[in-house]
C-alpha cells in the first residue's frame, strides 16, 4: 500500500527500546515491504579516504570503516599532487605526519579489510617546500612518474616477494630501484603473503581547479591543460596495464563557469570510465543550533547531492558520453571545514546516513568521506552501522512510501544482502530534535521471524539532540518476542537513527491455513570452495592421544560408527564494529561444509575448539554477535552460510542436504605463534579410557574420575608467521596438508 499514516509521537511520550515494538502509538496503515523486490546498488558508496599522513594507532581504525567499500589514497586530496609515491618523505608539509604510510601497506589493508583500492595519480610530478613551507608544484615528468605507479602495483606486487629481487630485469627492476626513501618498510610482500589487489581505479590529479598559496603554490591548471595533462598521463599509464580506468578528479562540475569537465568530454579521444566530483555542502554548518533550520538543512542533503550528479550526467550527455560511472570522492555533511564539533555531531551522522543512502538511489558507484571518521563520535557510529547493517540491494524507501523528501523531517530507507534473502534491515533517520516519528510495516511473501534486533544510535544517557557530539554510541534490543511480520510499528526518537535487523524464514499456508516454515538449507548446494577437503571415508594417516598426552591410541583403521564428511577452508581474521563498541571486536573464522554420507540420519553436534602454542584453550562460540556472521557471510559469497548455531540438529542424508556453516572464535592471545584446531562431532566412535590421574585413595568423582570417554577428532595445526604486531598481515599457515585424527 502507498497511502499511509503517519504517527507523530511527542518526544516526551516516544517509545525507547523494544518498547517501540510492543505496539503502535495510535492506529496507523501498514505499508507492506515485498522483500522479494529491490534494487542493487554499491556498497564503495559507504568508501573512506586511508591517506597516508593518518595516525599510526587509527589507521586499522579506519580501514575496519572502509570494509567491503573503497578506500582512497595513498596521498589524500591536494597532497596527492604533492606526493611521489617513491619517497614517503616527499610532498607538502602535512602530508608527511602521521603514519607515513607506502603504496604496499594501503594495498595490504585494502586486502585485508575487502576493500577496493583508489589511487590518485600525482598530475604534476615534482615540487619542492618555499621559504614559508608551502609546497610549490612544478611539472615534472608526471607521465613517467604515474606509468611506474601502474608498473609497480599492478606488475611488480603481483608477480614478485621477498626473495625475488634477483628477478627483477629492465623495466621492473628501474621501478623497483626507484623507490628511494621507504624508511626500513619493505617493498614488495612476504613469500607465502596472500596478493594485494591491483589499483583498476585511477584519479588524474586532484581539483585541478585550486590553488591555495599558503599551501599548495601553483597547483591549478586551466581547463585545456588540465585536458593535455590527462591526455598525457593516460596514454603512458595504459601503456603499462591497458585495463585500468582513469577519470578526472573535479571540485563541481556543476557551476557553469567550471569548464574542466566540458572541456575534458568535447575531446573524442580522451577516455573516460568515471567521474570524480567532491560535493561538499555547508548547510548545516550555516544554521548550526537553529533546530529548524538544521532539520530543513538534513531535508536539502539529499536534493543538492542529486542535483550535482544531475548536472554531470547532462554534461556527458551532451558529449555523447555514456559509459561511464560516478565517484563522488570527497564528500562531508558539514564540510571539510567545518570545525570539530560539527564534524563530530549527530546531525553530521545522519547527514552521512542520508547522503550514502542517497547515493545508492542515484546509482553512483563509489563515495569515499572526507575525513577520517574514526575520532569522531557521529561518524565512526554511523559508518559502524553503516558497514553492519546497509546492505546492498534497496528495497524501498519512504518516497516510495508516499513521503516526498523535500517536506518530511524523517527518511525510511529498507535493504537486504544482494545472497541473503532470509534478511532485510529497516533504516530510519530523525531529523527532528522535539518529535518521535512511528511508521506501520508489514513484510511479504508471508514469513516467520527468526529473530529481530533492534538498534538505535544516539546518546548513551540523556536526550539526543542534532548538535550532541559527545557519548554517542548504539544500543541494541532482541525484540524477536511476539514480533509480528505482518504488521509492526517501526519508530524512530528525535535526532536519531534506528535500525530494526530482521531475521526470517518463508511460510506457505499449510492444509489449516496455517503458516509453516519453509526449510532453506536443505536445497541442493555447490560446496564451500574449500582449500582441503578432510574427508572422513578417506584412508588418512590416524593418531590417537590419550588423554595424559604421553601413549598414543589410534581410532579404529575401520570405521565403527557413523562418519560425516567436512570441508573447510583455513582460518582467517576479521574485525567488525559491534554495538556501543568504539573499537572493532576481532574475531578468527573457518567456514565449512558437512554432509552426511550415510544411510542413517544423525544429529551434528560439533565442537571446535583452538589451542594456542601457548597452552590457552579457545572454545568456538555458538551465539556470536550478528554483526560478526554478517560481515563474514559477506566476506564468504556463500548464500547458503547458516549461523552456528542453525548449523547444529539432525542431519539428513545425502549431499543435496549438506549444511554450510562457520566456527567462530574469539581473538587470543597476541604472543601465539602458532595453533591448533580439534573438530569433534563429526564421527560416532568413542572409547573409554583409563584416568592415568585418577586417585584410588579418594572418592569417584567429576573431579577424580576413573576412566575419560575420548572421541574420534580431527587436529589441523598452523603456523602463524609473523608476531603480534603483524598479525593482521598474514594468513595462518597449515603445517601438513594431511590432517590426522586423535582420539581426545
Amino acid at each position: 500500500m502507498r497511502n499511509v499514516l503517519l504517527a507523530i509521537v511527542l518526544c516526551g511520550s516516544a517509545l525507547a527500546g523494544p518498547t517501540a515494538f510492543a505496539q503502535a502509538t495510535q492506529p496507523v496503515e501498514t505499508s507492506i515491504i515485498d522483500f522479494e523486490q529491490g534494487t542493487p546498488f554499491s556498497s564503495w558508496v559507504r568508501g573512506q579516504c586511508p591517506y597516508r599522513w593518518v595516525k599510526a594507532d587509527q589507521y586499522q581504525a579506519l580501514w575496519a570503516l572502509t570494509r567491503g567499500a573503497m578506500g582512497r589514497g595513498v596521498g589524500g586530496g591536494l597532497d596527492a599532487d604533492n606526493y611521489d609515491w617513491r619517497d614517503i618523505n616527499s610532498g607538502c608539509r602535512y602530508g608527511k605526519t602521521g603514519g607515513q604510510f607506502t603504496t604496499l601497506e594501503f594495498l595490504q589493508h585494502a586486502r585485508d579489510y575487502d576493500a577496493a583500492p583508489l589511487v590518485t595519480a600525482n598530475m604534476f610530478g615534482g615540487g619542492y617546500l618555499d621559504e614559508n613551507k608551502a609546497f610549490v608544484s612544478v611539472t615534472d615528468n608526471p607521465d613517467g612518474l604515474a606509468a611506474d605507479y601502474v608498473r609497480y602495483t599492478n606488475v611488480i606486487l603481483p608477480n614478485y616477494h621477498r626473495g625475488d629481487e634477483s628477478e627483477l630485469t629492465g623495466e621492473t627492476l628501474r621501478v623497483y630501484n626507484s623507490i628511494r626513501d621507504w624508511g626500513d618498510k619493505p617493498k614488495l610482500l612476504a613469500p607465502g603473503e596472500q596478493s594485494v589487489p591491483r589499483v583498476e581505479y585511477w584519479e588524474i590529479g586532484n581539483e585541478p581547479e585550486v590553488n591555495i598559496p599558503s599551501v599548495h603554490a601553483d597547483h591549478s591548471l586551466s581547463p585545456t591543460d588540465y585536458r593535455d595533462r590527462y591526455k598525457l598521463m593516460a596514454e603512458a599509464m595504459r601503456a603499462v596495464d591497458p585495463t585500468i580506468k582513469f577519470g578526472p578528479c573535479l571540485t563541481n562540475p556543476a557551476i557553469p563557469s567550471h569548464q574542466w569537465l566540458p572541456v575534458l568530454v568535447a575531446d573524442s579521444d580522451v577516455q573516460i570510465d568515471f567521474v570524480s566530483y567532491h560535493p561538499y555542502d555547508g548547510g548545516l554548518k550555516s544554521v548550526w543550533e537553529d533546530s529548524e533550520g538544521m532539520a530543513a538543512a538534513l531535508r536539502k542533503v539529499k536534493p543538492k547531492l542529486l542535483s550535482k550528479s544531475a548536472a554531470i550526467r547532462s554534461i556527458m550527455d551532451q558529449a555523447g558520453r555514456s559509459e561511464y560511472e560516478l565517484f563522488a570522492s570527497e564528500w562531508n555533511p558539514v564540510s571539510w571545514e567545518a570545525p570539530s564539533q560539527m564534524q563530530s555531531s549527530m546531525a553530521n551522522a545522519i547527514g552521512i546516513v542520508e547522503s550514502c543512502f542517497t547515493f545508492a538511489e542515484d546509482g553512483v558507484r563509489a563515495a569515499n568521506f572526507w575525513q577520517e571518521p574514526q575520532n569522531k563520535a557521529g561518524p565512526a557510529g554511523a559508518f559502524a552501522g553503516l558497514v553492519n547493517d546497509m546492505g546492498d540491494v534497496l528495497v524501498t524507501t519512504s518516497a516510495q512510501m508516499g513521503y516526498g523528501y523535500e517536506t518530511s523531517n524523517f527518511r525510511f530507507y529498507v535493504t537486504k544482502n544482494a545472497q541473503d534473502d532470509s534478511q532485510v534491515m529497516i533504516w530510519g533517520l530523525n531529523f527532528d530534535d522535539h518529535e518521535s516519528v512511528t511508521i506501520n510495516l508489514g513484510l511479504t511473501p508471508p514469513c516467520q521471524i527468526v529473530s529481530a534486533t533492534f538498534k538505535r544510535f544516539g546518546k548513551a544517557r540523556g536526550r539526543t539532540t542534532l548538535t550532541s557530539n559527545t557519548d554517542l554510541a548504539w544500543s541494541q534490543h532482541d525484540v524477536t518476542s511476539g514480533f509480528n511480520a505482518a504488521d509492526f510499528p517501526f519508530t524512530v526518537r528525535p535526532a536519531e537513527i534506528s535500525v530494526l535487523v530482521l531475521q526470517f524464514t518463508r511460510t506457505s499456508p499449510t492444509d489449516e491455513g496455517d503458516p509453516e516454515p519453509a526449510v532453506a538449507d536443505t536445497e541442493p548446494a555447490p560446496p564451500v570452495a574449500p582449500q582441503r577437503d578432510a574427508d572422513i571415508e578417506k584412508d588418512v594417516p590416524a593418531v590417537a592421544v590419550q588423554p595424559d598426552s604421553k601413549q598414543v591410541r589410534e581410532p579404529s583403521v575401520v570405521p565403527v560408527s557413523w562418519q560425516l564428511r567436512f570441508r573447510f577452508e583455513d582460518p582467517r581474521r576479521v574485525s567488525v564494529f559491534l554495538p556501543g563498541r568504539t573499537e572493532p571486536v576481532v574475531y578468527w573464522y573457518m567456514l565449512y561444509r558437512v554432509e552426511n554420507p550415510g544411510p542413517v540420519e544423525v544429529d551434528f553436534l560439533p565442537r571446535f575448539e583452538l589451542v594456542t602454542d601457548t597452552l590457552k584453550r579457545v572454545p568456538s562460540q555458538i551465539r556470536v554477535s550478528p554483526e560478526a556472521f554478517r560481515a563474514i557471510q559477506r566476506r564468504s559469497g556463500n548464500p547458503l552460510l547458516v549461523p552456528p548455531e542453525r548449523a547444529v540438529g539432525r542431519l539428513l542424508c545425502g549431499r543435496e542436504n549438506a549444511r554450510h556453516s562457520v566456527a567462530i572464535w574469539p581473538d587470543f592471545d597476541p604472543q601465539a605463534r602458532g595453533f591448533r584446531i580439534y573438530v569433534g562431532g563429526l564421527s560416532g566412535e568413542s572409547r573409554r579410557v583409563p584416568n592415568p590421574a585418577f586417585d584410588p585413595s579418594k572418592v569417584e568423582s567429576e573431579t577424580n574420575k576413573r576412566y575419560y570417554v575420548v572421541f574420534k577428532t580431527l587436529e589441523i595445526p598452523y603456523k602463524l608467521p609473523a608476531g603480534p604486531a603483524t598479525r593482521m598481515e598474514v594468513r595462518p599457515v597449515r603445517e601438513s596438508d594431511e590432517q590426522r585424527w586423535i582420539m581426545r
